[in-house]
């Protein structure tokens, strides 16, 4: 919903307030449904202007205030909103504050107000501090007397001079000692060790004076036992022959050939097919009948006719087609006295027996 900005004495106050007159705040609000009212003004700064605020009106406050930063004036437009306001005008109140903000301009920072805590003097001097850019006070502080800054130092540690007694050769170290012993007679050792063991034996072993032989016992009854196993026979041993003797060829050993069992060989259970001879096959039409042999053409026939004088192609294309046609009758011939030969079976009357 627009604003309307045609009531009286809107301008002055605000423009007296802008220009560092003697007014440093003023206060507006709305009458009726959008109109925009003048409040009042006065130049006794934040403290003057918290007690204007009311909790059920819609308010906006034009005010000039100094930075305790850099000490510039700086205005600050706070958009009152109370709690006590109806819903129906709370919700037109940013489109409303927009358009206040675009008549009431040069400020620099807007603050947004619910309550009594946002509208105190320290709070705004606050928020002004806090968005001041120039947050200095050297302009403060007592002139101090001017030090020259300390030599830069560095922490590089020389290396120094070299010592001469190192480069001396130094003694070669001692030794380290062991206590392996060689085993080329370890053999020897050995042997010498079992003769003194069976020395001390036969030296340590109870004499047998005075003991009486034992009396001979009856042996006890021996049991029919089976007799033990024959030993295999061991093949004999060729001894190797030395280092610089003749060589003597060994003779291999083999088992007996009773021994030795040979593989048969494989059988097969294969069983070849016979079959008889096959006869001669009979008639399938009956009795055979007696046929007369064909008599062969005679060559006579077969060969063309020969006249003495060498014949045209005309001539011998008629022989040929004459050949021809006596070979088809031929065959015709033969045809008609294989099927002569054929039993003919008659067809029986209706309704008479049929012989078996």
């Amino acid at each position: 919903m627009a604003v309307n900005f045609s009531g009286p004495n809107l301008l002055p106050a605000y423009q007296t307030v802008l220009e560092g007159g003697d007014l440093d705040w003023a206060l507006y609000t709305l009458i009726g449904v959008n109109e925009l009212k003048f409040v009042s003004s006065g130049s006794g700064g934040l403290d003057e202007m918290e007690d204007e605020w009311s909790d059920g009106k819609v308010m906006w406050g034009f005010v000039r205030v100094k930075d305790g930063n850099s000490g510039l004036p700086k205005f600050v437009l706070i958009n009152w909103l109370g709690e006590g306001v109806p819903d129906s005008k709370k919700g037109v109140f940013p489109s409303q504050s927009t358009a206040v903000a675009k008549f009431l301009k040069g400020y620099h920072i807007s603050l947004q107000a619910r309550s009594d805590a946002d509208v105190t003097p320290a709070h705004i001097k606050k928020r002004v501090a806090d968005s001041s850019g120039s947050k200095y006070s050297v302009h403060n502080e007592p002139a101090q007397k001017y030090q020259a800054p300390a030599p830069v130092t560095s922490s590089y540690v020389p290396v120094g001079r070299p010592t001469i007694t190192q480069s001396r050769p130094v003694a070669p170290p001692t030794p380290v000692g062991t206590s392996y012993a060689s085993k080329q007679n370890e053999l020897a050792e050995i042997r010498k060790t079992q003769e003194s063991l069976i020395g001390s034996r036969v030296a340590t072993a109870p004499s047998t004076a005075g003991i009486e032989a034992p009396k001979t016992m009856t042996p006890p009854p021996t049991f029919n036992r089976p007799p033990p196993p024959a030993a295999a026979p061991q093949p004999p041993v060729v001894a190797s022959a030395s280092f610089g003797s003749s060589s003597v060829p060994a003779k291999s050993v083999n088992p007996p050939a009773s021994s030795y069992e040979r593989p048969e060989p494989v059988g097969t259970s294969y069983t070849p097919v016979s079959l008889p001879k096959p006869g001669k096959l009979a008639n399938r039409w009956g009795q055979p009948q007696p046929t007369e042999p064909e008599s062969a053409p005679s060559p006579a026939s077969r060969a063309p006719i020969s006249t003495g004088k060498q014949m045209t192609w005309s001539e011998r294309q008629a022989a040929a087609k004459k050949q021809r046609e006596e070979e088809d009758a031929a065959s015709a011939s033969a045809g008609q006295q294989s099927l002569g030969a054929i039993p003919s079976r008659a067809i029986p009357a209706p309704g008479a027996p049929v012989a078996p």
